[in-house]
């Protein structure tokens, strides 16, 4: 299994280490920090090369059959330059999508399973530095510890429609499920800060998506056990209209004869 984005993927290694390393399967991290997943578009130029040689790196693995795409679905507003280097400015949610599709595409085609994980509540600030000193020093917090779903809805809702109804073979991993209601989301669990700092999760969060990636690993082994056998199925009925081929025109040359 591959973990490739940006340092949101590197906050999810330690679920994927959790969900993976008692079954004895390989993982490698492929991060490029600060930069998003697609190559029509990026934050920079060094961006979009750094992006362009991940991904073929990954490609490249013919034992890599799993791929989990993990990043800051909020930097996918952040200004974008083009191929050329020329400012293209904040992407509309067509292009962001239509370019994110374009890479689990290309995944895809080289039979890889994707797992791509859906966007997560912005607390805004460094929820566990702010909250930790109200508490020492105020006996309670007097900064937020949730935020309406419609505030995470107005900011993600397209994002995370689009990643839970993927039109393709990938599977979804939606951690608004873990912190979100049908009207708050959370930034604590349990009492436990969840947010390491104002963008990022904990790693008391992680065990939270160890079931997540080991179902979607089991989900993809399997999709990838039935694309093979029906590639199989398929050699083995074009095997068999050859041979029948061949039988009905040697039939036809002995009746000639």
């Amino acid at each position: 299994m591959a973990l490739i984005g940006n340092s949101h993927a590197q906050m999810y290694a330690p679920a994927i280490e959790r969900a993976l390393v008692k079954r004895g399967m390989h993982r490698l991290l492929v991060p490029a920090s600060g930069c998003a997943p697609i190559v029509e578009y990026n934050i920079s130029g060094e961006c979009l090369a750094m992006t362009r040689a991940n991904i073929d790196a990954v490609l490249a693995l013919k034992r890599t059959k799993v791929v989990v795409i993990a990043f800051a679905w909020a930097k996918m507003k952040d200004n974008m330059v083009d191929p050329t280097g020329n400012a293209v400015g904040q992407l509309s949610w067509e292009q962001i999508r239509a370019s994110l599709q374009a890479t689990i595409d290309r995944f895809e085609k080289a039979g890889k399973q994707v797992i791509l994980v859906g966007p997560i509540p912005r607390p805004g600030y460094d929820v566990a530095s702010v909250v930790s000193r109200e508490i020492a020093f105020g006996a309670r917090s007097l900064s937020p510890l949730e935020q309406t779903r419609a505030e995470f809805d107005s900011q993600f809702g397209d994002a995370e429609a689009w990643t839970r109804n993927q039109p393709g073979g990938s599977i979804a991993i939606l951690p608004s499920t873990k912190f979100c209601d049908a009207r708050h989301c959370g930034f604590l669990v349990d009492g436990e800060p969840v947010y390491a700092d104002d963008n990022h999760l904990s790693v008391y969060a992680m065990p939270l998506f160890s079931g997540p990636v080991r179902r979607g690993d089991r989900c993809g082994a399997r999709q990838g056990r039935q694309r093979r056998s029906a590639r199989a199925g398929a050699l083995t009925s074009a095997r068999t209209r050859r041979l029948t081929d061949r039988a009905i025109l040697a039939r036809r040359a002995r009746r000639a004869g």
